[in-house]
């Protein structure tokens, strides 16, 4: 049985405050973002789209909460340049946050800033491989670098640094988001210097060498800022970027930022187990935390795809999980006669304070299976990995202790001894 038609991506849009109707939903065949996604998602579409607009709506949100801090709304931002921006992902939404006018995007594709000067309206700059030939002859209160430092090897990376801090009006900030180094498996070697650069990404359009994988630490960033933009403050909010990236922020030159700001992102959480208990019933659990209210959220919010909605605000305790606060969620439905709810979309938000809403999955019901395996395997794996880890060091340890032993005056005594007993055959070797 096929549910009713389900509009998911314009339920996360209006559920998060944007215009469904009014935002343009066009992708362009050649949006990597979308490419990307559907590879994820084995080519369906609808899957890749969900995909596609929850990470904008996260971004929207994360710009809202911390042009709220900064200038007390989004509204107040004068001027906004979207750099490396694609086809639009965010800037589709952006445009019903602020007149056209009021933003700017750069793109070193120019089919991506052609599109976005056509669809949108904003003003388009083009970029360019080498940070010192990027033209732009005004400021802008807010410079956004969303997951291009993620991608930039050594020299680019310090040159980009440098380049879109000098963009940044006085009282603005230069926002960007980096992979760190803690991201990387465990118990792997940390490069010397704190920069790692693999030269594979998921962009089929840019040379490897110039747009790869980057992981960062914090002291290399503050060491490149230091020497490409010095006489700058600089805060860092670890995985504020989507749940998964660091967001560094960066003032204007001459000027200090106030305490990190609180951006109440919305409750963390995971789906972790989508199941069928019985034929006809299909059972949801999983765990919502409200980090700012130190506790659990006001509710979560399920929406599946025959229609029907429910809102869960009551809590278990799971002692599996290091908070004493419950944080539990579970619900248990049924389904209709002959139906076959793998496909149908699923979208799950949980509210937190300040009315933040956060997406713990947004497309289908196989996709939410899918992706509750994945983590359970990948936390086997971490497990396995550290215990590997474990007992490696403390071979490592008695194998140094065992060396130091031996080489002690004590044991090269006893071994001396223990040579006459065997010279005067007063022990027996075994």
């Amino acid at each position: 049985m096929s549910p009713p038609p389900f509009d998911l991506v314009g339920l996360l849009l209006a559920r998060h405050g944007l215009p469904a109707a009014a935002v343009d939903r066009e992708i362009a065949a050649g949006d990597e973002m979308l490419l990307w996604a559907l590879e994820r998602h084995g080519g369906d579409l609808a899957l890749a789209e969900a995909d596609y607009f929850a990470d904008g709506v996260r971004i929207v949100a994360l710009l809202r909460r911390l042009a709220a801090w900064r200038w007390g709304g989004l509204d107040r931002v004068g001027s906004l340049l979207d750099f490396a921006a694609g086809y639009g992902r965010l800037t589709r939404l952006l445009v019903h946050e602020l007149p056209a006018e009021r933003i700017a995007v750069a793109e070193i594709l120019p089919g991506a800033l052609a599109w976005q000067r056509e669809r949108l309206g904003v003003a388009a700059l083009p970029s360019d491989p080498v940070p010192d030939r990027f033209v732009c002859d005004r400021t802008f209160d807010l410079v956004l670098a969303g997951s291009l430092f993620t991608h930039l090897p050594r020299a680019a990376f310090a040159g980009w640094l440098g380049r879109l801090a000098s963009l940044v009006a006085p009282g603005g900030l230069l926002a960007f988001s980096a992979h760190d180094l803690a991201l990387r498996p465990a118990g792997e070697p940390r490069p010397a210097g704190g920069f790692l650069f693999e030269p594979h990404s998921e962009s089929r359009a840019l040379a490897r060498e110039e747009y790869g994988s980057t992981w960062v630490s914090e002291a290399f960033v503050r060491a490149a800022l230091a020497e490409a933009a010095p006489d700058r403050s600089c805060l860092r909010l670890p995985r504020a970027y989507c749940g998964f990236q660091d967001l560094y922020l960066v003032s204007a030159a001459g000027e200090e930022l106030g305490p990190p700001p609180s951006l109440a992102p919305g409750p963390r959480g995971h789906v972790e187990r989508v199941a069928f208990p019985a034929r006809d019933r299909l059972l949801l659990s999983g765990w919502a935390r409200d980090e700012v209210a130190d506790g659990a959220p006001a509710e979560v919010e399920i929406h599946l795809g025959d229609g029907r909605s429910w809102r869960l605000d009551r809590f278990a305790r799971r002692p599996d999980l290091p908070w004493e606060s419950p944080c539990g969620w579970r619900l248990e439905v049924e389904l209709p006669a002959g139906a076959d709810p793998g496909r149908w979309p699923l979208l799950v938000l949980a509210r937190g304070a300040g009315d933040a809403r956060s997406i713990l999955h947004a497309g289908s019901v196989a996709s939410a299976h899918t992706a509750a395996e994945r983590a359970r395997l990948e936390a086997l794996f971490a497990e396995a990995s550290d215990r590997h880890v474990r007992l490696g060091w403390e071979h490592e340890v008695l194998r140094t202790r065992l060396a130091a032993m031996e080489a002690s005056r004590f044991w090269k005594l006893r071994r001396a001894w223990f040579a006459i007993k065997r010279a005067l055959r007063l022990t027996v070797e075994r």
